[in-house]
């Protein structure tokens, strides 16, 4: 990283986590879809900035890098192990430069702006930091603090990212999503001085019951770069082609399971992964049900997004 990008990266971490307590998890994806998971505590935060910031290390280069948003209180990556928030958060699709001019222009209008907006590659990552942290002592913690993140990707046209153990692109990085085609992550704002209670976005939170794992799901096309993908990695290929002897639930929705998990760390659309589902030939293909497919989806985003990597069997136990 050049120095200019490092101390943009190094101001980005400090403005999130100096006042909080825990840990901090980095979790790098390779290109094989090889998770590595690295846990930082806050109280040490130069020592998560130098491995950051000041790293040159050759498998940055060819990973895609994501921090939890959300200081945890131990050294996993589940939403249950998230000890408080720093900030809250919206991830914004945009697919076109017209897109993300429009979105910038309504984020930039809004009552209470974004306090740190990253170009993400293919969107925008917007932050609003808090004044104080928050502290999450129980469920109730959790609904509270989910309800304003809803609520905003709900007024934004946002993605449904408010889960509290969220990952996030790292700015000075790369999005190589599509690995023919690399974006850089980059910080296009930052006003660190602007900080807000809870109460400033009361407008915007909506009420939340204890969660499940279903999914609002949309049918989607399959992107061709799936098919790169299925030829690059083995063990994807061998779920799609039902020939997993590894795999301890050998039932097509066995299949569905493992092969949705195993998508996950290619940040497929929910409905990218539905219609890959449907043309599965192990699974159980056009016989899966809309219900079903979200169920299958949501699963695997849960257990993924609680930082279990890439273990099929536990993943196909859930089913």
């Amino acid at each position: 990283m050049y120095k200019e990008k490092r101390q943009q990266v190094r101001d980005f971490f400090g403005a999130l986590f100096r006042e909080t307590t825990g840990y901090v998890e980095i979790r790098t994806i390779g290109p094989k879809g090889h998770v590595l998971q690295d846990y930082f505590s806050t109280a040490d935060i130069d020592r998560l900035l130098t491995h950051i910031a000041d790293s040159d290390l050759h498998e940055f280069e060819d990973a895609n890098i994501y921090f939890g948003v959300c200081p945890r209180r131990r050294k996993q990556g589940k939403e249950e192990d998230v000890g408080e928030i720093s900030s809250l958060w919206v991830d914004l699709d945009c697919e076109t430069p017209d897109e993300r001019a429009d979105a910038l222009d309504r984020l930039g209008r809004l009552p209470s702006p974004p306090s740190i907006i990253i170009s993400s590659g293919n969107g925008l990552h917007c932050y609003w930091l808090l004044r104080k942290p928050y502290s999450i002592k129980g469920n109730e913690d959790r609904l509270n603090v989910k309800g304003y993140l809803k609520g905003l990707a709900l007024a934004l046209g946002a993605d449904r990212a408010f889960d509290l153990s969220r990952i996030l692109r790292v700015p000075g990085t790369r999005n190589l999503k599509d690995s023919h085609n690399p974006l850089p992550v980059k910080i296009l704002e930052s006003h660190q001085a602007r900080r807000y209670d809870l109460s400033d976005f009361e407008e915007y939170k909506v009420n939340m019951e204890n969660t499940h794992t279903e999914l609002d799901l949309a049918l989607d096309t399959i992107p061709d770069r799936f098919w790169r993908i299925r030829e690059d990695d083995a063990t994807l290929k061998a779920t799609w082609e039902g020939k997993r002897e590894d795999l301890n639930d050998q039932t097509r929705s066995g299949y569905d399971m493992a092969l949705a998990h195993q998508l996950m760390p290619y940040e497929f659309r929910n409905g990218e992964v539905a219609a890959i589902l449907r043309a599965s030939p192990s699974g159980k293909g056009k016989d899966a049900t809309r219900q079903y497919l979200s169920l299958t989806i949501g699963k695997a985003k849960k257990k993924w997004e609680g930082g279990k990597g890439r273990n099929d069997e536990s993943i196909a136990s859930l089913e």
